[in-house]
């Protein structure tokens, strides 16, 4: 079981209904907004630039995190070491970056390659996503994008 934490009070329900969208016909996932369960996660991904990611705890050694690098104060609260820091947004540094983005989809850019959780690397790559955009962040989506690309989901879009 793959788990994957949302920190963002007030974009994580948007999160986990776009989460609930992608992972319809898949198992092997979960995912919930932190602070959670008390349990660890695979994927921690950061949808907004808020405080307070270390008290929210769910997080060891192995965590990674999916960022927006334009969110500083997000960046101020991870971990110095060990983390896996995976980025994602509209610059051209970031890991993960769409292309284009229109109002029925976007197109993924992996710039960098990606570590998976169970060890495997995706390689640079483009492909197209169908996603209704008419009432949806495209940063959200992105980051949930890339969150999946990071918990190996086997069917990509």
């Amino acid at each position: 079981m793959t788990n994957i934490g949302v920190f963002g009070s007030g974009l994580g329900e948007s999160a986990l209904d776009l989460f609930r969208l992608f992972l319809k016909d898949e198992s092997g996932y979960a995912v919930d907004v932190l602070p959670g369960s008390g349990g660890v996660y695979d994927i921690i991904v950061c949808v907004e630039d808020v405080c307070g990611l270390k008290s929210a705890g769910g997080a060891d050694s192995r965590t990674m995190y999916v960022v927006n690098p334009e969110h500083k104060r997000i960046l101020a609260g991870l971990p110095k070491s060990g983390a896996e820091l995976i980025t994602c947004g509209f610059n051209g540094k970031d890991c993960v970056t769409a292309s284009s983005v229109t109002e029925t989809g976007l197109v993924i850019c992996v710039q960098r390659n990606i570590p998976t959780v169970d060890g495997r690397i995706l390689e640079p790559q483009e492909f197209a996503v169908s996603l209704n955009m008419e009432d949806k962040s495209p940063e959200l989506a992105l980051a949930v994008i890339t969150a999946l690309l990071a918990a190996g989901v086997k069917r990509m879009f």
